[in-house]
């Protein structure tokens, strides 16, 4: 992945998961018991809030580790000239 890929597709993406994620409990907040009774029937904790949000920085190291390189190892990338 370049960095331009990182920052056009990639990075607009997981911020709107990451955002999502972190809204949820403000969003539950205001809801009724109904639907907070309803989010805990279908798993939805603490827990996997908390394993949610490390996926996602997971993901995002992940992400940004693809377009390091080694300046030693410069040249062994290819060129599309």
């Amino acid at each position: 992945m370049t960095v331009k890929e990182f920052n056009e597709n990639f990075y607009p993406q997981y911020n709107k998961a990451f955002s999502f994620v972190n809204c949820m409990d403000h969003a539950l907040q205001k809801s009724d018991d109904n639907a907070r009774m309803q989010m805990r029937v279908i798993g939805w904790d603490e827990d996997t809030k908390m394993f949610l949000l490390d996926a996602l920085r997971r993901i995002e190291e992940a992400a940004r580790d693809s377009y390091r390189w080694s300046k030693s190892e410069w040249w062994k990338e290819k060129t599309n000239d």
